[in-house]
């Protein structure tokens, strides 16, 4: 069978474009670290052919650690 999708015959494989940004802080004798990330994603053309009524994804994630 042909390949069908994202990388099919003729796709361009650009995935696409991703901006991150991170927030980080330690407390209590930098023993506790605390860090929230969060990253855009612009569609190129192969993730476009997949999902074409999209153009970005959003994501939002935090971290909270205590190091012995």
């Amino acid at each position: 069978a042909q390949g069908v999708g994202m990388f099919g015959p003729g796709v361009n494989k650009y995935l696409g474009t991703e901006v991150d940004l991170a927030i980080k802080a330690w407390f209590h004798d930098k023993r506790m670290n605390f860090t929230l990330e969060s990253g855009l994603l612009f569609f190129g053309d192969a993730l476009k052919s997949v999902y074409p009524r999209a153009d970005t994804s959003f994501t939002l994630q935090s971290r909270i650690a205590f190091m012995f």
